[in-house]
């Protein structure tokens, strides 16, 4: 009888993924980037007006001195109070703007192409506590602006008093050095991220307008959670190979554990009730399907629970082979999917959720699924 490998090299990771499920700790520690001296965009300088006296004599008034060095700000604010269609947010934007609108967002474009504001809006389907709050934070900044060229994280701070977290980073756009600050605020089950954009050698000119626009911001949590899908930002992932690709939430926390002969490629949701989980296995030996349905078996049964109770073994018209099941003991559930890609690479994907959130999770995992595709 063939001695699987896989089974032994994936322990670790994989006791390490479940017991995060069922205890709600985190899975991986937060950067140890120094997170202090986050002062730097965006901080509110508003100037008292100054109201001249009236005059005391007959002599005309001399015109004050006017200071040529002064630029005029980079943008006027409409006077016009723009309100998202689905009631997520409003805010008095840029005059002249153009305005492309999603869902759960807005996005601001200046006419000469040097700046941007985008807006997010995210339902967590339910309240994150402080922990999951920064493991989101973390995970955006991660998953999405890691994606350009160029990007290098400055600063990340959070002020959980205030239900808030701010982030400053550096990406190429175009070719183009920008500057991002990024403001997080938490209320109830929906995150908002305000994401301010200029040229890196103008962002601090911008710094006052995007500080004046966020001050007419009103937010409303009630919208997030009656309009918009849990957790419906997502970003592609492409499996080792190119072997698939799948759409998973943008702000979920991603692994990789690489050995020999496989690799293990894990996102797990910021309160860390759900995860999903594909291992890529290949030995360079030759196996049957009938040696990739026994595999997967016994992995389900000796590392994600030894209780599990298959409720659903169903061939797929892709010629993978889909297992609904749920473990008892553990209160979580899952559904796998194995297959085999030519004669050595084997191709096991998870996806699990705690079974009190399960309405939290249904939408966001059910797309992952439906999204799976060969590149």
């Amino acid at each position: 009888m063939r001695s699987y490998k896989l089974l032994a090299l994936a322990l670790a990771l994989v006791l390490a993924t479940v017991a995060c499920l069922t205890s709600g700790e985190a899975t991986q520690e937060a950067p140890t980037t120094d997170l202090e001296a986050t002062q730097r965009a965006l901080e509110a300088t508003q100037n008292a007006l100054s109201v001249p006296a009236e005059p005391t004599n007959t002599t005309a008034p001399v015109a004050p001195d006017v200071d040529d060095d002064v630029a005029p700000p980079p943008f006027e604010i409409s006077p016009d109070l723009y309100i998202h269609p689905n009631g997520l947010f409003q805010l008095n934007p840029p005059l002249g703007w153009s305005l492309n609108e999603g869902s759960g967002s807005a996005l601001f474009d200046s006419p000469d192409g040097v700046a941007t504001i985008n807006i997010q809006v995210t339902n967590t389907g339910v309240p994150l506590d402080a922990t999951a709050f920064e493991n989101f934070v973390y995970a955006r900044e991660s998953n999405f602006f890691s994606g350009f060229e160029g990007y290098t994280q400055s600063d990340i701070s959070f002020d959980h008093a205030s239900g808030s977290a701010t982030a400053v980073k550096d990406v190429l756009f175009n070719g183009i050095p920008q500057t991002v600050f990024t403001l997080y605020n938490i209320l109830d089950q929906a995150i908002f991220s305000f994401d301010f954009w200029a040229n890196s050698d103008v962002f601090d000119t911008y710094t006052d307008q995007f500080n004046a626009v966020l001050d007419t911001a009103t937010i409303y949590s009630d919208a997030a959670a009656q309009n918009i899908s849990p957790y419906d930002w997502i970003i592609y992932f492409y499996g080792p190979g190119n072997l698939f690709m799948i759409e998973v939430p943008e702000a979920w926390t991603y692994m990789r554990e690489v050995d020999d002969d496989y690799i293990v490629d894990t996102f797990v949701s910021p309160d860390n009730h759900a995860l999903i989980e594909n291992i890529t296995y290949d030995d360079g030996l030759a196996y049957s399907k009938k040696d990739v349905s026994e595999i997967t078996l016994e992995l389900l049964r000796t590392y994600y629970t030894q209780d599990i109770v298959i409720t659903d073994d169903q061939v797929q018209p892709d010629g993978s082979e889909r297992l609904i099941w749920y473990s008892p003991s553990g209160g979580y559930s899952g559904v796998t999917f194995f297959e085999l890609r030519g004669t050595t690479t084997i191709l096991i994907l998870t996806l699990m959720y705690d079974d009190p959130y399960e309405d939290v999770f249904a939408d966001p995992l059910n797309n992952t699924i439906d999204t799976y595709t060969i590149p």
